[in-house]
C-alpha cells in the first residue's frame, strides 16, 4: 500500500508540472464535442417516444464517457518516461511489488476522470441538468466513470510496458472513436437501423450511457449497471494482469 501511495504521489507531482494534458486534455474537447452535438441535434428531443426530459441530458453521459477516455495514457506515457530515464533500474533495489506500483498510477487515472466528470456535471446542472438521483446519483455515476476510465487505461499500461515505444501508446488514444460511435450516443435505439441497433446493443459504452442514464433519472437499470461493472471489472483484471506480468518480465532483465 505504500509503495501505491507513493506512485500516486509521484504521479500527481507530475500531472501539477503539466496540468493542461494531465486535467486539460480530457476536459475541454469533451465538453466541446458535447456542446456542438447538443446544439447539432437538439430537435431530437422532439421526436415522439424519446425517452428523456430533454436532448442534454442524453448527451450528457457521453460527455462523462468522453472525459474517461478522452486524453487517455497521461500516466502509461509517465510510465514509459519512467523506463526511458532509468527509475525502473532504481526500482529493483527496492522490494516494492509491481502491482503496487502499477496500481498507484492507475488510480490517479481514476482521479483525472472524476475531477473532469465533476466539473461536467457542475456546468450541466447549471444548465438544467435533470438528476433525479441526487447526491447518491451524482457519485454513482462519478465512480462508474473512474471505474471505466481506469480499466480503460489497463490497455495503455500493457502498450507501454511490452512496446516502449511512446508513438504505439499515443496511436491507441483514438481507439475509444469507433466503439463510442456504434452505441447509444447520439440517440435512442428505436431511432437506429435494425443493424446498427444491434451493434449498439452488445457495445459496452452503450452499457454504460444506459447504466448513467437510469441513474442520473432516478430509476436505476440494475441490469445494464450490473453488466457495466461486470465489464469494467473484466477489463481491468485482464489489462493489468497482462501488464503486472509484462511489468516483471521489465524488472527482471
Amino acid at each position: 500500500m505504500s509503495a501505491a501511495q507513493l506512485m500516486f504521489a509521484r504521479t500527481a507531482t507530475q500531472a501539477r508540472r503539466n496540468p493542461g494534458v494531465a486535467f486539460g486534455q480530457p476536459l475541454i474537447p469533451s465538453l466541446l464535442i458535447g456542446t456542438i452535438f447538443t446544439a447539432l441535434f437538439g430537435a431530437v428531443e422532439e421526436i415522439r417516444g424519446f425517452p428523456l426530459a430533454s436532448y442534454d441530458d442524453w448527451v450528457l453521459p457521453g460527455t462523462l464517457f468522453l472525459s474517461a477516455v478522452v486524453g487517455a495514457g497521461f500516466t502509461a506515457a509517465e510510465l514509459l518516461r519512467d523506463i526511458e530515464t532509468g527509475f525502473i533500474d532504481r526500482v529493483r533495489l527496492t522490494p516494492a511489488d509491481p502491482a503496487s506500483l502499477i496500481a498507484g498510477r492507475a488510480s490517479f487515472e481514476g482521479l483525472r476522470a472524476v475531477v473532469a466528470a465533476t466539473v461536467i456535471l457542475a456546468i450541466a446542472t447549471t444548465r438544467g441538468l435533470t438528476n433525479e438521483g441526487g447526491i447518491l446519483g451524482a457519485l454513482a455515476v462519478l465512480a462508474l466513470t473512474a471505474g471505466f476510465a481506469t480499466a480503460w487505461n489497463g490497455i495503455f499500461f500493457y502498450s507501454a510496458i511490452t512496446t516502449r515505444n511512446r508513438a504505439a501508446v499515443l496511436g491507441l488514444q483514438p481507439l475509444f472513436f469507433p466503439i463510442m460511435l456504434f452505441s447509444t450516443w447520439f440517440g435512442p435505439r428505436f431511432l437506429m437501423p435494425s443493424w446498427f441497433e444491434q451493434v449498439a446493443r452488445f457495445n459496452p459504452v452503450t452499457w454504460y450511457l444506459d447504466a448513467t442514464r437510469s441513474i442520473l433519472s432516478g430509476h436505476p437499470d440494475w441490469g445494464f449497471i450490473g453488466i457495466s461493472v461486470a465489464f469494467i471489472v473484466g477489463l481491468a483484471g485482464t489489462t493489468f494482469s497482462l501488464s503486472i506480468s509484462a511489468y516483471r518480465r521489465l524488472a527482471a532483465e
